[in-house]
């Protein structure tokens, strides 16, 4: 429970979004990288990936197929780390999509956010030196509130945009709108809220990625007293442009469980953990354990494969036609081993 709580503002937090204020200028957006610092990040801009994924000629005919992987950054303080320790899941992870690239390959793979601990400059070198041992495909990624200076008390963004970009993006890939939305504090504005207006409406399918779930899937997003498991502004008008602009689905993190569900037409997936811990509570119905997601689009068809570190996998598509009664417009379905 302790990573997905922005309500828990910590005296740290505090003091930590009060230096950034006092120290940096708000006018800046980044943070100056140095010479080797940009060099290692160059090749793992988004407008680098993007370029890779756009350069690889596409067939309509054959199958677009994408890894989503979920959090996976080890527990924040010392005591999360000893009671829940993650010793190189994330690299064993990773090897594993590189086995399955060889096997089935795919174009690329979006990480929804939480790859560090908290966005110092130190876990950015680190994860990009994990990125340069094991990653030879085109990787994208969803700024999680962990990337962020101050993981739960907002802090800035400054030094994800200078290693990665822009949060908010768009691009196009074998007849498909790719959408990434940053979710990172814990809300929506108004200015984000209609550019995502506008980049849906096109007549491709529609795939969204962002790291909270939106606060109106209370049983994602709440428990107890805990209510900071996704974005509560704009969380409405998210969950209404999905039905409006019919999305095809929405990858999300933040939570460390896997699940899914419908509603008004449009399938949230939980992307489950990649490497992030995975807590005792709370002890709801989604499942528990590392994985990532093999998604494959034809032409008349969407499937999730989840892949678990255990070797296991299944098919959503296989879970979904097992059952005997029609699904409601709003269910969370429980995956059974």
């Amino acid at each position: 429970m302790f990573d997905f709580s922005p309500s828990l503002t910590l005296p740290w937090d505090i003091a930590q979004r009060a230096r950034d204020k006092l120290l940096e200028p708000v006018s800046f957006r980044r943070t100056r990288l140095s010479p080797e610092m940009e060099l290692a990040a160059a090749p793992w801009k988004t407008t680098h990936q993007i370029q890779r994924i756009q350069n690889a000629s596409k067939s309509l005919t054959k199958p677009l197929r994408f890894v989503v992987l979920g959090d996976s950054g080890p527990a924040r303080f010392w005591f999360g780390r000893l009671l829940w320790p993650t010793p190189n899941v994330y690299e064993r992870l990773l090897n594993k999509v590189q086995n399955n690239l060889s096997d089935t390959p795919f174009d690329f793979s979006v990480h929804v956010g939480d790859q560090l601990t908290v966005g110092k400059l130190k876990e950015y070198k680190r994860l990009l030196q994990i990125l340069s041992d094991r990653v030879t495909w085109p990787y994208l990624t969803v700024i999680g509130n962990h990337e962020r200076s101050a993981p739960h008390a907002g802090g800035n963004n400054k030094l994800y945009r200078s290693v990665f970009g822009d949060p908010d993006y768009t691009f196009d890939h074998g007849g498909v709108r790719f959408v990434v939305l940053d979710t990172s504090l814990g809300k929506l504005n108004p200015d984000q809220l209609k550019w995502l207006d506008q980049v849906l409406r096109t007549d491709q399918r529609k795939i969204v990625f962002t790291h909270e779930p939106p606060d109106v899937f209370k049983q994602w997003t709440r428990f107890l007293c805990f209510k900071g498991g996704g974005f509560r502004d704009g969380s409405d008008e998210f969950v209404e442009l999905m039905a409006k602009h019919r999305v095809d689905r929405v990858y999300m993190g933040h939570v460390h469980h896997f699940g899914f569900m419908e509603w008004k037409g449009v399938r949230y997936v939980l992307s489950g953990s990649s490497g992030s811990p995975l807590y005792p509570l709370p002890a709801r119905g989604e499942k528990k354990f590392f994985n990532y997601i093999l998604v494959e689009i034809t032409s008349n068809s969407i499937q999730e494969t989840v892949y678990k570190l255990d070797d296991s996998f299944f098919t959503l598509l296989s879970f979904l036609s097992s059952l005997q009664t029609r699904m409601p417009s709003r269910v969370t379905v429980n995956i059974q081993d």
